[in-house]
């Protein structure tokens, strides 16, 4: 049985990306522009650094998204968010086309792993030392977080759970 992830595989192999470290909806500003576009602006940037490509995509859902919105979407959020980065990586110019984005810069294979990878990272961080100070039903910017709705605390545990029980552990 192999417990952790070879030198060769999506685990191991970081796709450096800046990360912003806490990307919850308090530390977001989101205004609509003339166009129909929008603008997003972010806060509070003490957990900045480098690191896996979907950290702050996995921080943002558990610390935003409602339970039950998970529950349902989470694949099509993933999917979601794969199809307007590919898009993004065509438009800077960082990717030849699309399938290039799709293929070489992160797949949604890579996104996934990597996105598993936080999820059981977020869980070691959330049960090891914020879950004794959450503060349940509390009203807040960030209302859906693990730590301020217990539905949300359950979904991470049974997310975390069936991730672990997939890799035989």
């Amino acid at each position: 049985m192999q417990t952790h992830a070879s030198p060769r595989d999506t685990f191991a192999v970081l796709r450096r990306a800046r990360r912003h470290g806490d990307p919850k909806a308090a530390n977001l500003f989101i205004r609509g522009t003339a166009g129909g576009g929008c603008e997003v602006g972010l806060i509070d940037f003490q957990w900045c650094g480098f690191g896996l490509a979907a950290t702050d995509v996995c921080h943002h859902l558990c610390a935003a998204a409602d339970a039950v919105v998970l529950e349902q979407s989470e694949t099509s959020l993933l999917d979601h968010y794969h199809a307007e980065l590919v898009t993004a990586l065509v438009a800077s110019g960082a990717a030849a086309d699309a399938a290039d984005a799709a293929a070489r810069v992160l797949p949604r294979s890579t996104l996934q792993a990597q996105y598993e990878a936080a999820l059981l990272d977020m869980g070691r961080l959330v049960f090891a030392y914020q879950i004794t100070r959450a503060n349940f039903g509390v009203a807040a910017l960030n209302r859906n977080a693990y730590n301020k709705e217990l539905s949300s605390a359950v979904w991470l545990a049974k997310r975390v759970d069936g991730l672990l029980a997939a890799r035989g552990l």
